[in-house]
């Protein structure tokens, strides 16, 4: 098993638990990476791959990372594209109220989590490394950021 030793970004926390090891998804629907690692902070519950396991960091300033999904780099076609996920996101959220919540979407894309709880939480900010998206959500009037440091 992997060890995973790098300070929580959230809470500074070095206390990390594998909830899950094997398969992820690698890009599309469909391609798949066997050899994952994700952890989950043990004092405020974040999770995150390992580092090892992650594409790199490159390709999410460049946008290779949304060509490798098949994705538009224009934030106006990206948010049709996103509906089917909106519906997974918002299941996955549903049992969570977000009434006077700060919520942060860390590589929020386009903004569209953000658009979609801008009217039930308190305050969005997004963190999108890749530069038409934080143009486009800057644009928005969004908080928003290229990286969390």
């Amino acid at each position: 098993m992997k060890k995973y030793n790098i300070p929580c970004g959230i809470c500074n926390s070095k206390r990390w638990k594998v909830v899950h090891s094997g398969t992820i998804r690698d890009g599309l629907h469909g391609k798949l990476y066997n050899k994952a690692s994700v952890y989950q902070c043990q004092k405020c519950g974040v999770q995150r791959l390992l580092e090892s396991d992650c594409i790199p960091s490159e390709y999410y300033e460049t946008g290779e990372y949304r060509k490798k999904l098949e994705q538009s780099l224009y934030a106006k076609d990206v948010i049709h594209e996103h509906e089917a996920l909106n519906k997974y996101t918002f299941e996955a959220l549903w049992p969570h109220s977000f009434r006077n919540k700060n919520v942060v979407d860390i590589g929020c894309g386009s903004g569209h989590l953000l658009d979609a709880l801008s009217g039930a939480s308190k305050n969005q900010v997004g963190i999108e490394p890749c530069s038409p998206y934080l143009t486009s959500i800057i644009e928005k009037g969004y908080e928003a950021y290229s990286s969390i440091q």
